[in-house]
C-alpha cells in the first residue's frame, strides 16, 4: 500500500474497517457467502453505525475516479474483489453497501 493510499483510507476509518477486517483476506473462510458477512457484520451493527459508515463510504468514492476506488481496494489487502467475483466496479460495489446499510431499519 502506498503512502498515499494510507492517507486516504486513514481518513475514512469505516471504509478501512470494511475493507481491512470486515472483508479481510479470510473472509471467505470464515462465512459461506457475502450475504452471511453482511448478515452477521453490518446489519447487526446499530443503525447510527450503519449510517456513518453509509456516509464515510459516500465521501470517500464523491471525488474518486473508478481507477483511483479500484486502486485503493488492490493496495488494501482487501478479501474483496468486486469486479472478479460480481462483474461491477469497487465503486459500484461500495455504493450498492451504502444502500443495504441505509435501506436496513
Amino acid at each position: 500500500m502506498t503512502l498515499g493510499d494510507q492517507t486516504e483510507l486513514r481518513e475514512y476509518p469505516l471504509v478501512r474497517n470494511l475493507l481491512g477486517a470486515i472483508f479481510n483476506q479470510d473472509w471467505r473462510e470464515e462465512h459461506d457467502c457475502v450475504e452471511e458477512v453482511y448478515e452477521d457484520l453490518l446489519d447487526g451493527e446499530p443503525r447510527h453505525a450503519r449510517l456513518a459508515r453509509a456516509a464515510q463510504i459516500e465521501a470517500f468514492v464523491a471525488n474518486r475516479s473508478e481507477d483511483e476506488v479500484d486502486d485503493v481496494f488492490r493496495a488494501s489487502g482487501t478479501g474483496r474483489r468486486p469486479r472478479s467475483d460480481l462483474g461491477v466496479s469497487s465503486r459500484e460495489w461500495l455504493l450498492a453497501v451504502v444502500q443495504r446499510l441505509r435501506a436496513q431499519p
